[in-house]
């Protein structure tokens, strides 16, 4: 199986990295404002609703394939500008709501990251194209991997 998404696309990373603040990854452990599980095909957050500034995001892929989460400020998941394939059109995402991402997370990983986010709605979600020769595409946001949040 084939996988490519965000990641893939440099300019996006060099994005995301200038707008998430501080901290980096890192697996496992340690203290997060919120904890997010990933799984085929759900993003489920243990709150939506968090204070403004600093937001360290704990992402733990419960699933059985590799996932990662997006984090953009926007109404609601259908605010967002799509590919013909479903998935998200980062490059129609200004850059300014544009937050950033926990990348490539293994089955049964997890990752922390901070970002610093002004008051306002957010989307987070796996932005993955799964492609397997023959077969159509398993397009993650499509199936459902995407949940809303606040920032106040």
């Amino acid at each position: 199986m084939k996988t490519r998404g965000v990641t893939a696309v440099l300019p996006l990373d060099l994005v995301f990295a200038v707008n998430a603040c501080g901290g980096g990854s890192s697996s496992g452990g340690g203290s997060a404002d919120v904890k997010v599980s990933l799984r085929e095909f759900s993003v489920t957050p243990d709150a939506r609703e968090h204070k403004a500034g600093s937001l360290s995001i704990d992402a733990d892929n419960a699933g059985s394939i590799k996932h990662e989460l997006v984090v953009v400020q926007a109404k609601d998941a259908a605010a967002l500008p799509l590919n013909t394939d479903g998935s998200v059109d980062l490059a129609k995402i200004p850059r300014a709501d544009k937050f950033g991402t926990i990348a490539k997370l293994a089955p049964g990983t997890s990752k922390t990251q901070t970002f610093k986010l002004p008051a306002g709605s957010y989307v987070m979600f796996c932005n993955l194209v799964d492609t397997k020769p023959g077969a159509p595409p398993v397009v993650h946001f499509k199936l459902g991997m995407h949940e809303t949040f606040s920032a106040t």
